[in-house]
């Protein structure tokens, strides 16, 4: 009969390639069979082997591998509770918007050198709303709420240099009326995503006023890429039932549950990559973003529209909006508008039902203010000469005007306050604190407005 030492020597064996095949979430990044995934069963194996020898050596071995294994053990619990908010996603996957904030979820934001470096946190509340928690019903005040994208959830700004909360401010400072602005924005999000929010949430939220905004630079693309509605060959918005990949469902989870150890060593890695990797012109590879962002567009309207394939495969890829900036005529350029069209049609319905005023925020991309571009995207002119900076936030400025919707364009404002200075570097091409200041002080003079009545 095998003495315990080598019976408990074969167990940690079986045990570790068990771990290792059926392992999905803990050591894997998203891949079916990784690095890591392969190490585990190697040490199974090799255990099995080490339990063959003799009983001395088995000794040894069992007292140095749980050894180390207690000290990663150790080390990951430490660093899950050290470091869950830099490495550990805010999101989680939703069956209805495909993804949504995780309620209560604290996300650390690092920014770049290029924008300062240094390091936020920011909370979400128990309802799944960036900032803090609000009462329903709500109390004596004026309520509004800001949807919206990433412009609007803005992770790279503390909390009180958001949109919603300087527009609190803007507001409360000429308000006798209590005021709340409630951050309804989620990085990533499409006007489709936010209608099914609205759907959900007008009939409980009693606001006074919503808000949403619209980023003219990848909005239009949202609309295709995530397959949830479609226009019928009488142009109608239909609701479309689209399924999401089951391997981009694994990656939101295994974002939340992979090993921290191994998060840290592939930041690292990764980190190491780019400081010996061969330097790029930024200019070049902006160039590069705006030609790659076209070939995106048209394909994801090839495999959505032409060949009506209806899973979704990528969820937070939001590359510009070339095919309508650089050929609005194409048939790609002319569905999205059209999608849009429907899309902010039945928001302002939705709307209407609860009685809340709507307002539409257009918020350009920098590329399309700045005259030799913006490094997140650059339009090689001579390549596409009927590009026009201004043809995205003119279409959707279109598309409300035949809605009647109340809007406020950004574009002219921005082009006439050095652009520039608003909006992040890097490659980043979201608005900084400044340009979140302007346009919540010109939406603030809108809304005041209405409370003045």
């Amino acid at each position: 009969m095998p003495s315990p030492i080598r019976l408990a020597c074969a167990l940690i064996g079986v045990l570790l390639i068990a771990w290792g095949v059926l392992d999905d979430g803990v050591l894997s990044a998203g891949e079916e069979f990784g690095w890591t995934e392969g190490a585990v069963v190697a040490l199974g194996v090799l255990n099995l082997v080490v339990a063959c020898l003799s009983a001395e050596l088995i000794g040894g071995w069992l007292a140095v591998q749980i050894s180390v294994m207690l000290a990663l053990v150790g080390a990951e619990f430490a660093l899950r509770g050290l470091l869950s908010e830099r490495y550990y996603s805010p999101f989680q996957y939703d069956a209805r918007y495909h993804y949504a904030l995780t309620p209560g979820a604290r996300r650390e934001y690092r920014h770049m050198p290029e924008n300062g470096g240094g390091t936020l946190v920011y909370s979400v509340n128990s309802r799944g709303y960036r900032g803090a928690e609000f009462e329903v019903p709500k109390q004596n005040q004026y309520r509004t709420a800001v949807y919206g994208d990433s412009f609007i959830q803005a992770e790279y700004s503390p909390e009180e240099a958001t949109l919603p909360a300087r527009l609190e401010q803007a507001l409360a400072a000429g308000s006798e009326m209590p005021i709340e602005v409630i951050n309804a924005g989620v990085a990533g999000y499409g006007p489709d995503q936010v209608l099914l929010r609205l759907e959900d949430e007008l009939p409980w939220l009693e606001l006074d006023h919503l808000v949403v905004g619209i980023f003219a630079g990848n909005d239009f693309g949202d609309l295709v890429r995530n397959k949830l509605y479609r226009l019928d060959e009488n142009g109608a918005l239909v609701r479309n039932e689209p399924s999401v990949s089951p391997d981009v469902i694994r990656a939101m989870r295994v974002d939340k549950t992979e090993l921290m150890l191994k998060k840290i060593a592939k930041d690292a890695a990764t980190r190491i990559r780019a400081r010996w990797a061969p330097a790029t012109s930024v200019s070049d590879a902006a160039y590069a973003r705006a030609e790659a962002a076209l070939a995106q567009h048209i394909a994801e309207y090839r495999e959505y529209v032409l060949d009506g394939d209806n899973e979704v495969r990528e969820l937070r890829s939001d590359p510009y909006s070339a095919d309508i900036s650089l050929f609005p005529e194409s048939d790609s350029a002319v569905y999205k508008v059209e999608l849009m069209r429907a899309v902010l049609g039945r928001m302002a319905e939705v709307a209407a039902v609860h009685a809340v005023p709507l307002t539409l925020l257009l918020i350009p991309h920098p590329t399309d203010l700045l005259d030799g571009g913006h490094e997140s995207v650059i339009i090689d002119r001579t390549r596409h000469p009927g590009y026009r900076p201004r043809q995205l936030t003119d279409s959707l400025r279109s598309i409300v005007v035949s809605h009647g919707i109340d809007y406020l364009d950004l574009y002219d404002l921005f082009a006439a306050a050095d652009p520039a200075s608003l909006y992040l570097k890097g490659g980043d091409d979201h608005w900084n604190g400044q340009g979140q200041e302007l346009a919540a002080n010109v939406l603030a003079e809108r809304l005041q407005l209405e409370l003045s009545r």
